[in-house]
């Protein structure tokens, strides 16, 4: 798992260190600047994953420090500042911070802010879902559901088969190659899992919409 990598632009020694530390104990690699000039130097060093920016520094403002950045990134930076008033605030969000926190600050909140701004910025994991009718099966979970949430049922066979059907969406897999992936299975065996997995999900399984039958070509799951 990587490590989220944080710069903190801020002249205040003190509060410097108190979150350099307060940081690094909770799991983030930190590098600091407490001017604006070593702050653009520490980015081209590193790759930064969020910026933690004070506002009045010795060299420039943090102001003009987001419109002079390009931060084609879109790294989410942080206004800490001493500077509350709501149209400094404003200004910030406005220009491109994610968040402004006025000082004094409690550590524990900032850790939450930085921790939901990183969350929301993961990709999104993969759906291993595919839906047919008023279907919804999980090929990770082998999990059947109507699309109003009501579980169907699966045998162990059938939910194999269906995995296996649903990898290959829209395309015929011979019996003998679906025997493959079953023991001491013949094509009788596939024949009968058929009939009953089309029992549980085709509107009227003699005349089937998913589970489709090609004479000597196979099964195929269709949407």
């Amino acid at each position: 798992m990587s490590i989220n990598h944080i710069l903190i632009v801020e002249d205040d020694d003190k509060i410097r260190a108190l979150l350099t530390k307060f940081l690094s104990d909770n799991g983030f690699v930190i590098s600091s600047s407490p001017t604006i000039s070593g702050a653009f130097e520490l980015l081209s060093y590193f790759k930064i994953d969020l910026i933690i920016l004070d506002i009045m520094l010795p060299d420039d403002t943090g102001f003009n420090f987001i419109t002079k950045f390009d931060n084609k990134n879109n790294i989410p930076i942080i206004i800490l500042s001493a500077l509350g008033h709501v149209d400094d605030k404003i200004y910030g969000l406005e220009n491109g911070a994610v968040d402004y926190m006025t000082k004094p600050f409690a550590p524990k909140e900032l850790l939450l802010r930085i921790n939901n701004i990183l969350d929301m910025r993961k990709p999104s994991a993969p759906t291993h879902s595919i839906s047919f009718g008023e279907f919804i099966f999980n090929q990770e979970s082998g999990l059947l559901t109507t699309k109003s949430n009501e579980s169907i049922h699966l045998t162990s066979n059938e939910r194999n088969l269906l995995k296996l059907l649903s990898h290959k969406m829209g395309e015929l897999i011979s019996r003998d190659e679906i025997c493959t992936h079953f023991n001491n299975a013949n094509h009788n065996t596939i024949d009968t899992m058929i009939n009953r997995l089309r029992q549980k999900i085709e509107p009227n399984p003699k005349k089937p919409q998913f589970l489709i039958t090609e004479r000597n070509k196979g099964y195929g799951l269709w949407s």
